[in-house]
């Protein structure tokens, strides 16, 4: 019988992390088509420069990194965005982004 159990556990506690591992991989796919949208959806109030639209897909007053205020992380509102975008704008008119690759970041073990 204990040489049973001895066999049986190993084999139990491979199968259990193997569908764990399933499980976390079928999440990360979902969570990455998200992510995908969310980015495409960005870019594109971006290049339509939806300033307004755009400045609400983030928190109320987020932090962030952005060159145009140096190296460090700044808080800054959604109506500084705004503003920070329609000047930008008004420097070059036909501003546009476009996304070239993306690729996961991150804790992606599986």
């Amino acid at each position: 019988m204990k040489k049973i159990f001895l066999i049986a556990l190993p084999a139990m506690m491979i199968i259990m992390a193997c569908q764990n591992a399933t499980q976390k991989n079928e999440l990360n796919d979902k969570s990455s088509i998200d992510v995908k949208h969310i980015i495409k959806s960005y870019h594109e109030l971006f290049n339509n420069h939806d300033w307004e639209k755009m400045a609400a897909m983030y928190s109320e007053t987020p932090e962030m990194k952005d060159p145009a205020f140096g190296v460090k992380s700044i808080k800054i509102s959604q109506s500084d965005i705004i503003k920070k975008y329609k000047e930008l704008n008004m420097m070059i008119p036909d501003v546009h982004d476009s996304v070239i690759s993306m690729y996961p970041s991150g804790d992606n073990d599986c």
